[in-house]
């Protein structure tokens, strides 16, 4: 499952809406004030996999994108889409929010109704004016190989600042 996932962060990349490696908060912080149906895609803090990110009823919310059997999935949906690719699964699920609600996620309280599901606007991460030392960052992991950033002649600062928090600018 490891390359799968390798090989699915590289074609993600291509696309805005991924973000890579975004914790919850600064995912919180990208979508704050964002319309409903506004959505980003993110690496996944508690495993090897993913989640998207998005704006329902006025707040945020994270649902899980499930890998099982090699097909994708959003986790938490009564009947959900299975697709064999993460990006076809993504546009999938925007042509039908187009039409309207793709289904409804439930949160961790019992005391919270579910939510509806719609993504519609995607955040797109290209449209962000970043930093010089963001766009250093981006063109080194760009051209260098991950683990080959350790052997880099940078100090040790400068290497740290390259593998961490990739899209957050």
């Amino acid at each position: 499952m490891d390359s799968t996932i390798k090989k699915m962060r590289g074609e993600l990349s291509r696309y805005g809406w991924y973000w890579g490696k975004l914790n919850r908060n600064s995912a919180q912080k990208k979508l704050a004030r964002k319309e409903n149906g506004s959505f980003l895609v993110r690496d996944s803090q508690t495993e090897e996999l993913f989640t998207v990110s998005f704006r329902s009823s006025g707040i945020t919310l994270h649902c899980r994108i499930d890998y099982t059997n090699n097909f994708w999935s959003l986790s938490g949906l009564k009947t959900p889409t299975k697709c064999g690719s993460l990006i076809e699964l993504i546009e999938d699920t925007m042509k039908k929010s187009e039409f309207g609600i793709i289904g409804y996620v439930k949160q961790n309280s019992s005391l919270t109704p579910p939510f509806p599901v719609r993504l519609t606007k995607p955040i797109n991460r290209l449209y962000v004016v970043p930093s010089l030392q963001h766009l250093c960052r981006f063109t080194i992991r760009q051209n260098i190989d991950f683990k080959d950033i350790d052997v880099l002649p940078l100090p040790g600062k400068l290497k740290t600042y390259i593998i961490e928090n990739f899209w957050d600018f």
